[in-house]
């Protein structure tokens, strides 16, 4: 019965040249299904890349020592990454979908997670989109140990500046303004976003961790819900150097 419902799927999402993908795991299946040998279709995948921090230092505020950060990433795929949201007014939850275009299509689309909204910041943001890690390093200077964590952070996303319009198709204007809505959010090929490190979230408690060299990793798009054409450039790693309230990039 279930492979008759999953044909069934199939089928109409094929006809129609819309697809809404729910519960299938792993995104390269999901590729695999859409771009493989016996289909013709050309997704135009985004690929999100993060970029080294603009800003990294230390906080030391009413006893607490922090790791403060900015963080960048930009849009070097085929297509935008465009974000849909619906809210299930029963449950008042705000879900989102991926809108992934199409070359000669009507494109399709794919469940994401969803939108929340994030009081601090009075928007709503794509929940789970990043998260950062400290480790300390062995000595060959390689990631050893996972020192401190955030959670997986939410993120408000649209088209703040130029990264480089060069890139095939990359529009010459800004198409998604910071509207920040849990109705539309999304970058275009060749934008990028920044958070800056003052922002409310930007940061790591690194209180109880000595001085050291250390290893800060930044990861976009840790649970690959966001299809894109590649995942292999989604983390970013810097080496730095703690000493006291000091810290130097290495």
């Amino acid at each position: 019965m279930k492979k008759i419902l999953l044909i069934l799927l199939v089928v109409v999402g094929l006809a129609t040249g819309l697809f809404l993908v729910k519960g299938i795991s792993g995104q390269v299946n999901f590729l695999q299904f859409f771009q493989g040998s016996d289909d013709k279709r050309q997704l135009l995948l985004p690929d999100i890349v993060p970029t080294t921090p603009l800003e990294i230092y230390i906080r030391n505020s009413a006893g607490k020592k922090t790791l403060r950060f900015s963080t960048t990433f930009y849009n070097q795929g085929q297509g935008p990454l465009e974000l849909v949201g619906h809210t299930n007014k029963e449950n008042n939850i705000t879900y989102a979908s991926q809108y992934i275009y199409e070359k000669g299509g009507a494109g399709l689309y794919r469940d994401i997670g969803g939108f929340v909204f994030h009081p601090p910041h009075t928007h709503w943001h794509v929940d789970q989109y990043v998260f950062y890690e400290l480790w300390n390093v062995n000595d060959k200077g390689e990631a050893n140990s996972l020192m401190a964590r955030t959670d997986k952070m939410s993120f408000c996303i649209w088209d703040e500046r130029a990264q480089d319009l060069k890139i095939a198709d990359a529009p010459q204007a800004r198409v998604y303004p910071r509207t920040c809505n849990g109705r539309q959010q999304g970058m275009s090929v060749g934008w990028s976003d920044t958070y800056s490190a003052s922002i409310e979230g930007q940061e790591l408690n690194i209180t109880e961790i000595p001085d050291g060299i250390y290893i800060f990793r930044s990861i976009i798009n840790p649970d690959k819900k966001i299809a894109e054409t590649d995942y292999d450039n989604n983390q970013i790693d810097i080496t730095i150097e703690i000493k006291g309230s000091s810290l130097i990039r290495k």
